[in-house]
């Protein structure tokens, strides 16, 4: 099988990392990595990857005009980055014409595209070849970007964009959808599908962090930590409003993150020093400060179409954190998901304060028991093997058992 991603490789983040001057999501690379895993732990290791680096353009975003190629072997398979004119426009058509040269050497095989990139599905889909392909959707088209302050250049790139990704989408033969809704919103019809919200990251705690937890527990910290886009639509300045509702002066709200917020977080922490703000930070050091924490809070509101088709990659990595997880219920979120979660109420003023209040109020045995089922929920139903299978179940093998 053909798996056409975009990720950036474990083994090269600090590499490619200097050379970016904004940041890829964390989310966007776990996904991927975790799904690699799911698909060695079910005996796939004969994969042909094509990857391209999920990294902004040269000159604002990126230090480099031009990104080389680079190829190596992994215990999935073959790997292959595409070498790009790092430019916008060029960008986009150097990768498609990488993909078809690629998609040609390697006949007759099945293809996984990993969200709806337009260069790799308008090649994969391209009437030049007849073979099945899969995509998986972690996002519609036109809600990939959601920041407010967008220039009429850009809003019309991106209709154009959504526009010709739907086009090429009508050609896919399966789909692997986060929601339900995205079912009818792609009209995917009697085509295959698989509901795949998201895959459990692996994740390791050593004995520093450990240290770390106890020393906040001893002097009575009370952390709330948020880690993802400081994009004002999630929700993320709502969590500014916590420090006034409850005046706790061993309570402190640590954001870590990127995006349009951050100059009124910035802000906001010169009037208020228990909002700690660490920037945008690596996948170890999240999963480091998320295991100091007391509660993981997402502010996301279950306002506007979109959350129909979102579930937010950042649930199971507080899920299995082992911490209370407080958050909105979303249009997506599956029900099972219920249980193990603390929800907010979306009609009630000062809703995120209350419930954090009401949360502290509880004994540790109770936070504790029902963090930990949260934990053991993620491992036993949504690991990387699992969530991978759900996958492969819809995508045909062949008699030597390879796809």
């Amino acid at each position: 099988m053909i798996f056409l991603s975009c990720y950036v490789p474990q083994d090269r983040i600090e590499q490619t990392s200097a050379q970016m001057k904004v940041q890829t999501s964390n989310a966007v690379n776990r996904f991927q990595w975790s799904l690699l895993e799911g698909f060695l732990a079910n005996g796939i290791n004969n994969l042909n990857i094509l990857n391209a680096l999920p990294v902004g353009s040269w000159p604002r975003h990126h230090r480099q005009l031009y990104l080389k190629r680079h190829e190596s072997t992994t215990p999935t398979g073959t790997y292959s980055e595409v070498p790009t004119i790092n430019f916008p426009v060029l960008k986009q058509l150097s990768r498609y014409f990488v993909a078809m040269r690629y998609l040609r050497k390697h006949k007759d095989k099945e293809i996984l595209i990993y969200s709806t990139y337009l260069p790799f599905l308008a090649a994969a889909n391209s009437k030049r070849f007849s073979r099945n392909t899969t995509l998986i959707v972690t996002d519609l088209p036109e809600y990939y970007d959601l920041e407010r302050n967008q220039s009429f250049i850009r809003k019309a790139a991106r209709h154009i964009i959504s526009r010709m990704t739907y086009h090429y989408i009508g050609r896919v033969d399966r789909f692997v959808l986060l929601t339900q809704a995205m079912h009818e919103a792609l009209s995917v019809g009697n085509r295959p599908y698989a509901i795949v919200e998201g895959i459990a990251p692996v994740v390791e705690c050593d004995a520093n962090e450990t240290d770390l937890v106890n020393s906040n527990q001893q002097s009575n910290k009370v952390i709330l930590l948020y880690s993802g886009s400081l994009t004002i639509k999630f929700g993320c300045l709502d969590l500014l409003t916590v420090l006034e509702e409850i005046p706790n002066e061993n309570l402190e709200l640590w954001l870590c993150g990127s995006g349009e917020g951050e100059k009124i977080v910035l802000e906001y922490q010169k009037r208020d020093t228990r909002l700690k703000y660490f920037g945008f930070v690596s996948v170890d050091e999240v999963t480091k400060l998320q295991q100091q924490a007391t509660i993981l809070v997402n502010p996301r509101k279950p306002e506007g179409t979109y959350t129909r088709y979102s579930f937010p990659s950042k649930t199971m990595e507080y899920m299995l954190s082992g911490k209370p997880v407080v958050m909105y219920k979303l249009p997506g979120i599956p029900d099972e998901y219920d249980e193990h979660l603390f929800y907010i109420p979306d009609d009630m003023p000062g809703a995120i304060g209350k419930t954090v209040a009401s949360v502290l109020k509880m004994s540790t045995e109770e936070l504790e028991a029902k963090s930990n089922a949260a934990k053991q929920f993620i491992i036993n139903r949504k690991d990387a093997a699992i969530q991978a299978r759900k996958i492969l179940e819809i995508i045909s093998y062949d008699r030597k058992g390879c796809i």
